[in-house]
């Protein structure tokens, strides 16, 4: 089971990584606000995941994370999405 929590860390952690790497391309694409949207809000149900599999921590620290990407990347929804990261975190603190 661990190795499958740090899979699943990886994971989100390219991911974030990922679409904190691509910012420039946000010009280029009429659809970017989706796009982002929708990996927020995979990384956000991943993370989820891992709290009802009583991985506190780490979710604590990928939450943190999210929200720290995701109040760098330029994109509509950019405040209610770090929000919802933060309280994630205020509400699932170990």
């Amino acid at each position: 089971m661990l190795a499958e929590c740090c899979q699943c860390e990886m994971l989100v952690i390219d991911l974030v990584g990922w679409l904190s790497s691509i910012v420039c391309i946000m010009f280029q694409d009429d659809k970017w606000d989706k796009k982002c949207q929708k990996i927020f809000q995979f990384c956000h149900q991943t993370i989820g995941a891992l709290i009802k599999a009583e991985f506190a921590e780490l979710s604590l620290r990928l939450f943190l994370q999210g929200a720290l990407t995701a109040s760098q990347v330029n994109f509509e929804t950019q405040e209610t999405v770090t929000y919802e990261f933060m309280s994630q975190v205020c509400s699932n603190a170990p």
